[in-house]
């Protein structure tokens, strides 16, 4: 059975630098709702959480994000 692991990172535009948005990366049963949350964890990141609009704007934040296929016990496809 296929699994779909989320990588997200948040990047600086002026930086140039990307770092892990999340502890440890979440496993989806589709591609579709792997891509769905990485939409909102995207919105949750930049904008409901602790990084304040002036960070965003000074830093020119951005995500990127990769679903990525692995079958369950763990190896990719």
């Amino acid at each position: 059975m296929k699994i779909w692991i989320l990588a997200l990172v948040v990047c600086s535009g002026v930086e140039h630098i990307c770092k892990p948005a999340m502890k440890t990366p979440l496993e989806y049963d589709s591609y579709y709702t792997c891509t769905e949350q990485a939409y909102k964890k995207s919105q949750e990141i930049l904008f409901e959480g602790d990084i304040t609009p002036d960070i965003v704007d000074n830093k020119r934040l951005f995500t990127k994000w990769s679903c990525i296929p692995f079958l369950k016990d763990g190896e990719p496809i």
